[in-house]
């Protein structure tokens, strides 16, 4: 028999032979278990552990939000256009590409916003996926624009759209996405 002391609670443990017990054979007793010792199950739980730790800090790492930054300042010269789709969007797993007048600017994500400084004037801003929308804007010197994309499925069919949002809206949409530099 091995008899085992754990804070001064004995545990008797049998040990069988041919169905008779043993009991001549008593073994010292063990060492106490060291106060610092962890149980077996969570020792299981630490590999997890360290992998949310990681992964929590390699989260906290990607840069969203605005970020203050000389090219995202309005230049007197020419209009800051910043064009964002939301996370957990409808359509999260297409990409919408962005055009203005024909040139690719840049894809948006789910999740994801970018920067464009455009020249004053017309323009034919273009959100494509299987399908293509044009919003039409006349933009100014100077100013600052936000341009929500988002994508609607119809009939196996991604269509997209772009709709100009008032600045507080987008400002606040754009606070937890993450940024692409695409033009800076």
């Amino acid at each position: 028999m091995k008899l085992y002391n754990y804070s001064a609670e004995k545990v008797l443990i049998g040990k069988y032979r041919r169905g008779a017990l043993l009991a001549n054979s008593i073994e010292p007793e063990a060492t106490p278990p060291n106060e610092d010792f962890a149980p077996a199950s969570s020792i299981k739980f630490r590999p997890i552990m360290l992998f949310l730790l990681v992964l929590t800090t390699a989260c906290n790492s990607v840069q969203t939000g605005q970020q203050p930054s000389s090219a995202s300042v309005p230049s007197p010269n020419s209009a800051t256009v910043y064009f964002y789709r939301l996370q957990n969007a409808s359509g999260a797993a297409v990409g919408i590409d962005i055009k203005d007048n024909g040139i690719d600017l840049g894809t948006l994500q789910d999740g994801t916003y970018f920067v464009y400084h455009a020249p004053p004037g017309q323009h034919a801003l273009t959100a494509t996926t299987d399908t293509a929308s044009t919003q039409n804007v006349k933009l100014q010197a100077g100013a600052t624009y936000y341009m929500k994309a988002s994508v609607v499925s119809s009939q196996h069919l991604f269509h997209p759209s772009l709709s100009v949002v008032f600045d507080l809206q987008g400002q606040t949409a754009i606070q937890n996405l993450k940024r692409l530099d695409y033009h800076e």
